[in-house]
């Protein structure tokens, strides 16, 4: 019986665990191992947490996690540890994309805040402002006759402190954003503005030809400062190849709905001598939609292209902005003047006329409404020109004019040039003006308001009647008038060459000079091509010759002559050949010039 105990105790069982079964069961209980289940939702629960910690020290540790739990189920198959897993991953992905957007957020604010300080302290239009007045004077000159004026304004100051606090402004927005438009603008026109001009339009060049689409500012603002240079040389090849590259800025431009519509017009007036007619009257019609002054423009537009339909609207809108302040306490000399001249400009002169003598009415002297009057009469005069048919073919041609008209033209306004010119052109036609328009002419030649066109014609006359010294003295005078007058330059050597053969320099030099600034112009080269013969150098001759030809195909005249160089310099194979391209040439325009044949009864 003592054994027992001994026993008992040996083999770890004592009397109390024998009496409780409760214990036992717990035991038993905790013994078990757990499910594999809870096991995946402990680990998952961890890694979840885990990752979330890591975000807030390590992305790079967030990212490698996640990346090792799809390789984990990439092997183990493991569906239900992606679908725990896949709530983590979009949570961890939008946190990013809240630190990602909330630091973007912070860099946009920046820049924003930046643009407004120094829109603050100097606004961009104020800095357009002040580039525009420092060429208004030019742009303005090169516009012309536009009837959109700007209004005059205080000039605007700003002090060299405010430019460099703008600029350094407009460098720290550069510095967040490289690609920022408006940042750039600003900078390029504070360079203009601090006299870095070829800075200034290096920058505007790189706005207007962004690949991600032009800046219509910039576009417009490089516009403006090339319409003066190129209107320096209208109607000259300089004239039009720069038209051409100027024309694809001008059409970046016009997509900025705040531009300028004197820039419109400007443009238009390009395009118009560039020949694209059409394209000119939608560019003014959008001007005109923006400021109805432009009517005006349109309606003049309309009228030199002969479209009656076009100048009728154009002339009923001009009457209906300018026209409702006539005598009107608003009423200022231009609506007067603008409502005249659609008049005129729509063949109404009677109307016209009735409208510029209500605004004379009363004895203060109107300069403008005077030359516009004068203008009125000037074209009722032109339309009585009239040429009399006569059946006898030994009849001089005779012409029917209205004097009276012309008299009015001097006596409403004795300053018009548009009179001395037109009384020159009585002469070449052989109609003698009256002694007292005569007198008026010898006035206006006197007072010096002659027009170089009025000298030109008159010494062309005096040259038909032999009188070459007196023609001489009159295109010397045309020439001062207009030192660009390459017609009267022309002239003027060949004159002189044929009046001093044995002083040829003075015509050598002019024709030079005149080719220095048209080198396209094929007068020139013919003319100098007969200097080089007169001065029996014919191999010279032929190559300014041969240049005119290759500027216009169709110069007989000048083909002629170089068959005569052609000889002069023992080169008589070219000198036939050329005599064979003569003949072409005129068979083909007889050919053209030949009516068509009558058809016949039987057809």
């Amino acid at each position: 019986m003592t054994e027992e105990p001994e026993l008992e105790k040996a083999e770890g069982v004592s009397e109390e665990t024998k009496s409780s079964p409760e214990k036992r069961r717990r035991r038993k209980k905790s013994s078990r191992k757990p499910s594999p289940k809870s096991v995946v939702v402990k680990r998952n629960l961890q890694w979840f947490f885990g990752e979330i910690a890591k975000i807030f020290h390590s992305p790079v540790g967030v990212a490698g996690g996640f990346l090792e739990a799809i390789r984990g189920w990439k092997f183990s198959r493991n569906w239900m540890s992606v679908w725990l897993n896949l709530p983590a991953a979009v949570l961890i992905a939008t946190i990013f994309a809240i630190f990602s957007f909330s630091n973007f957020q912070t860099e946009d604010g920046q820049l924003q805040q930046l643009l407004v300080i120094g829109e603050e302290k100097c606004s961009t239009s104020t800095l357009e402002a002040l580039c525009d007045q420092i060429d208004e004077e030019e742009f303005t000159k090169a516009l012309g006759e536009s009837t959109i004026v700007k209004a005059k304004e205080a000039p605007i100051q700003l002090g060299a402190l405010t430019l460099k606090y703008v600029e350094l402004l407009s460098k720290r927005v550069l510095d967040i954003e490289a690609a920022d438009f408006r940042g750039l603008y600003r900078l390029a026109l504070v360079h203009f503005l601090t006299d870095q001009k070829s800075l200034a339009m290096t920058e505007m060049n790189q706005l207007a030809t962004i690949s991600a689409g032009a800046f219509p500012q910039a576009n417009a603002w490089l516009a403006r400062r090339m319409v003066a240079s190129i209107e320096s040389s209208p109607g000259s090849p300089e004239y039009l190849a720069s038209a051409e590259q100027v024309k694809p800025i001008f059409e970046k431009a016009i997509e900025w709905k705040n531009l300028d519509p004197r820039l419109m017009l400007a443009y238009a007036k390009i395009l118009e001598k560039g020949g694209d007619l059409q394209r000119a009257i939608v560019v003014t019609k959008r001007a005109a939609s923006m400021k109805p002054e432009a009517s005006l423009d349109l309606a003049r537009l309309y009228a030199r292209a002969g479209n009656a339909d076009g100048l009728r609207e154009s002339s009923y809108a001009v009457e209906d902005h300018f026209g409702k302040k006539l005598n009107t306490p608003l009423e200022q000399e231009s609506d007067r003047l603008a409502v005249a001249e659609a008049k005129r400009l729509s063949n109404k002169p009677l109307a016209a006329i009735e409208v510029l003598k209500e605004g004379l009415m009363n004895k203060d002297p109107k300069p403008k409404l005077q030359r516009e009057l004068s203008e009125v009469y000037l074209q009722i005069y032109q339309n009585s020109i009239e040429k009399l048919e006569s059946k006898d073919p030994s009849d001089k041609v005779k012409w029917k004019v209205d004097f009276d008209a012309l008299q009015k033209v001097i006596d409403v306004d004795p300053t018009n040039p548009n009179f001395s010119l037109e009384v020159a052109r009585l002469l070449p036609i052989g109609v003698t003006p009256t002694k007292v328009l005569l007198d008026s002419l010898k006035k206006q030649m006197q007072t010096g308001i002659t027009t170089s066109g009025t000298y030109i014609l008159l010494a062309e006359e005096q040259y038909k009647q032999n009188k070459v010294k007196e023609a001489i003295r009159f295109w010397e005078i045309a020439i001062k008038q207009d030192p660009n007058n390459y017609l009267a330059i022309n002239n003027l050597a060949l004159v002189l060459s044929k009046d001093q053969p044995n002083n040829l320099d003075r015509p050598f030099q002019m024709l030079n000079q005149a080719l220095e600034a048209q080198p396209n112009n094929p007068e020139l080269y013919d003319s100098l091509g007969e200097l080089y013969l007169l001065a029996n150098r014919p191999k010279d001759a032929i190559n300014k010759l041969e240049k005119a030809i290759k500027l216009d195909q169709n110069r007989i005249n000048t083909r002629e002559m170089l068959v005569k160089a052609y000889k002069a310099a023992d080169m008589e194979d070219m000198a036939q050949v050329q005599l064979r391209v003569i003949a072409t040439i005129q068979a083909a325009q007889e050919a053209n010039s030949l009516p068509p044949a009558s058809k016949s009864n039987d057809e």
